[in-house]
């Protein structure tokens, strides 16, 4: 498989000598580094709706991006200090 635009490169070294080189990829779905390594067995999923490579773990299945993540999680804590502030068990400082 030819990843046509790799988002990076991992170069390992052991004792000052390279001793492997990849090409490397960003999950889209957590923000994980994905190692391309032909042949390894690892199994990858692709996204159709952000057209990408994912890291292929259970939770990244679903589409949704790191940064719709992110603004769920705003949202909720904007809730949850609403909740206390409105039970008057929060007061901003």
């Amino acid at each position: 498989m030819a990843i046509l635009h790799p988002h990076g490169y991992l170069i390992i070294t052991e004792d000052g000598v390279t001793s492997a080189e990849h090409d490397t990829l960003l999950c889209p779905h957590c923000q994980g580094i994905i190692v391309i390594q032909p042949g390894s067995g690892k199994r990858r999923d692709y996204c159709l709706k952000c057209k990408a490579v994912t890291c292929g773990k259970k939770e990244c299945r679903a589409c949704l991006t790191f940064e719709q993540k992110q603004d769920r999680q705003r949202v909720a804590k904007m809730n949850h200090i609403h909740f206390l502030t409105e039970s008057g068990l929060y007061v901003a400082s």
